[in-house]
C-alpha cells in the first residue's frame, strides 16, 4: 500500500521547515557577525555541515515525484530524524558553547517523531537526541573544561523524554478523537445515504423549495406525479407556483388539490416550512388523491355490503312472490287486455327492482382483481369481435398505433367488463343524437406520463360540465331506467387495477372517457 495523501503533506512541510532552518542557518553563518553567534569553534565544520544537510533536504523533496509504499515511508521518514539530529549535533558542536541554543533544536525533532511514529519511535528518538547531545557535550568538556556542560547535556536529555511523554499522551487523545470522529463521520455519511435512500423510494412526493420557486430535492414520487419533467427545470411548474403561493400568503391553508397534466392523477398537496424559525425553504408533499378515494371507498362498500347482505334476503322473498303471483295472475284466462298490461307493468318492474339488487350486491361481492400481461392489440380486437357479437347493430371502430403492440397489466375479465359498460353507454347516446349506435375506441401512449392510453368515444352531446364531479359516485344517473352503478363500478375495478378512468373531451371536443392503464413494466400484488 502506498502511503497517504496526509502522510506525503506531512513529509514535504516537514522538509520545508528543515531547508528553511539550513537557510537561517546559513544566512546567520554569512554574516559573519562579531562576536560570531554560530561556527565560531569549528567554521570549515558549520559549513562543510550546514551543505551537505541542506543538499539532503533537496534531495528529500525531490523524493514527492515518486510513489513511495508505507512501509518504505516509515523507514525513510525515521531515516531523516537521525540524519537531522547528526546535523544540528555537528552544527552545536562546532559551535561550542554558544551552540547549547541549536540542540534545543532537537526538541522539535523529538516533537514530530511523536506525533508521526508513535509512542516507540517517539522514545527511541528522544534517547538519540540525549545521547548525541551528552557526546557533543561531553567532547566541549575535554576541549573547554566547562563543569556547566555537562549538567547542561542532562537537562536537555530530561527535556526531551518529558517533552516525548507529553506529547504522546496528546497525541493519542488526538488520535482517539480523530477515530471517534471518523467513526461519527461515517454514520452520519450511511444516515444520510440512507435518509437519501428513504425519500427517494417513498409514495408520497417530496420538494423542498425556497420562497423564490427554485427547488433544491425531488424525489421520484413527486418527478412522477408531476408528469415526469422536473429534471428538465430547477423551478416548481407553474400550477404548483400558485398554490404555493396561495400557502405563502396564508399558512392556515396548508392543504389544496390540483391536476398537473391533462388525463393526469388529482394530486393532493399539503405545505409545511422546513424550519420553525425561518420560512426560507418549504416542505412540499404531494399525494395522489386516488389512493385516498380508494380507502374511502373501501369503508364505503365495506358498509354498503352489510347492509345489502342483511336486506337483501328480506326484500327478495317479498320480491319474488310478487313477481311469480303476476306471472299466475297473467296466464288466468279471465283477465281483460287492460288487467294484463298492468301485470306486465309488475313483471318489468320486479325485474328492475331485481336487477337493481344485483348490482347493489355486486358492490360488496366483487371479486379482487387478478392482474395479467394482455397484449393489447390482440385483446382489443378480442373485445370487437365479442362486443359485435352481442350487439350486431352496432358501429365499434378500433384505432391502433404502432405502440398499441405494448403489453399492459389488467385483470382480463373486469377489462372486458369496463369496456363492455363504457361501450353500451357510448353507443346508446350516440345514436341518441346522430341515429347510429357507433363508438370508437383509441390506443396511443400519453404525451405527459408516457403510459398506455384508451379513449372510449361517442358522438351524442356530452356530459354537462355540471355533472362532470358527480357521474362516478353511485346511485348517480340520468336516465329513468338506469341504477347509477355502471361508471361507478367502471372505475372501481380500474383503482383495483392501477389505473384511471376519468371524463375529458378529445382534441376535437368529442365525448369521451379516458382510460390510464398502469405502466407496462410494473408488477404488483393485487389487494384483498
Amino acid at each position: 500500500m502506498l502511503a497517504s495523501s496526509s502522510e506525503r503533506l506531512f513529509f514535504r512541510n516537514y522538509t520545508f521547515y528543515r531547508i528553511f532552518i539550513c537557510l537561517c542557518l546559513l544566512t546567520l553563518f554569512l554574516l559573519n557577525l562579531h562576536p560570531r553567534l554560530i561556527g565560531n569553534e569549528n567554521p570549515d565544520l558549520f559549513a562543510t555541515v550546514i551543505i551537505i544537510y541542506g543538499a539532503v533536504c533537496l534531495i528529500n523533496l525531490l523524493l514527492f515525484s515518486f510513489d513511495i509504499p508505507g512501509e518504505q515511508f516509515k523507514v525513510l521518514l525515521f531515516c531523516c530524524f537521525l540524519v537531522d539530529i547528526l546535523a544540528i549535533t555537528l552544527l552545536s558542536y562546532s559551535s561550542g558553547s554558544a551552540g547549547n541554543g541549536l540542540s534545543l533544536l532537537l526538541v522539535i525533532i523529538v516533537v514530530i517523531g511523536s506525533i508521526s511514529m508513535g509512542a516507540s519511535i517517539s522514545t527511541l528518538l528522544a534517547a538519540i537526541a540525549t545521547i548525541a547531545v551528552l557526546i557533543r557535550n561531553s567532547l566541549l568538556y575535554v576541549d573547554e573544561g566547562n563543569n556547566h556542560l555537562l549538567l547542561t547535556g542532562a537537562m536537555q536529555g530530561v527535556i526531551f523524554f518529558f517533552t516525548s511523554i507529553i506529547v504522546q499522551r496528546f497525541s493519542h487523545k488526538l488520535s482517539q478523537t480523530e477515530k471517534l470522529a471518523s467513526v461519527h463521520a461515517t454514520s452520519l455519511a450511511e444516515l444520510q445515504h440512507l435518509n437519501q435512500l428513504i425519500v427517494q423510494r417513498m409514495q408520497t412526493g417530496v420538494i423542498v423549495a425556497t420562497d423564490q420557486h427554485n427547488m433544491k430535492l425531488v424525489n421520484e414520487a413527486a418527478n412522477r406525479l408531476l408528469g415526469g419533467k422536473l429534471d428538465q427545470s430547477h423551478m416548481l411548474p407553474e400550477v404548483l407556483q400558485q398554490k404555493f403561493d396561495t400557502w405563502l400568503n396564508d399558512r392556515r391553508q396548508y392543504q389544496s388539490t390540483f391536476e398537473a397534466y391533462q388525463s393526469g392523477p388529482n394530486i393532493r398537496v399539503s405545505f409545511a416550512p422546513l424550519n420553525s424559525h425561518d420560512h426560507q425553504e418549504t416542505l412540499i408533499f404531494l399525494e395522489d388523491s386516488r389512493l385516498l378515494t380508494q380507502q374511502a371507498q373501501q369503508i364505503k362498500l365495506s358498509s354498503l355490503g352489510r347492509l345489502t347482505a342483511s336486506i337483501a334476503h328480506e326484500i327478495r322473498n317479498p320480491l319474488g312472490a310478487i313477481s311469480h303471483a303476476a306471472q299466475l295472475l297473467n296466464e288466468s284466462e279471465v283477465l281483460t287486455g287492460a288487467d294484463k298490461k298492468l301485470t306486465n307493468i309488475i313483471e318489468n318492474h320486479s325485474l328492475r327492482i331485481n336487477q337493481i339488487i344485483e348490482n347493489v350486491l355486486s358492490l360488496s361481492r366483487r371479486q379482487k382483481a387478478e392482474p395479467q400481461t394482455i397484449l393489447l392489440r390482440d385483446f382489443l380486437k378480442e373485445f370487437r369481435s365479442n362486443f359485435l357479437t352481442s350487439q350486431p347493430h352496432a358501429i365499434l371502430e378500433i384505432q391502433l398505433n404502432k405502440l398499441s403492440d405494448h403489453t399492459v397489466t389488467f385483470d382480463p375479465g373486469q377489462l372486458m367488463q369496463v369496456l363492455t359498460n363504457l361501450c353500451e353507454n357510448a353507443i346508446r347516446y350516440s345514436q341518441a343524437v346522430t341515429g347510429e349506435p357507433k363508438v370508437t375506441i383509441r390506443s396511443y401512449t400519453d404525451a405527459n406520463n408516457k403510459l398506455p392510453q384508451l379513449d372510449i368515444i361517442d358522438y351524442g352531446h356530452g356530459v354537462k360540465d355540471s355533472m362532470l364531479g358527480q357521474i362516478f359516485e353511485p346511485f348517480f344517473t340520468t336516465e329513468n331506467t338506469g341504477s347509477g352503478l355502471g361508471l361507478y363500478l367502471c372505475r372501481e375495478m380500474c383503482e383495483a387495477n392501477h389505473s384511471l378512468l376519468h371524463y375529458q373531451p378529445d382534441q376535437h371536443q368529442r365525448s369521451c372517457f379516458k382510460l390510464t392503464l398502469s405502466h407496462p413494466k410494473k408488477r404488483w400484488q393485487p389487494s384483498n
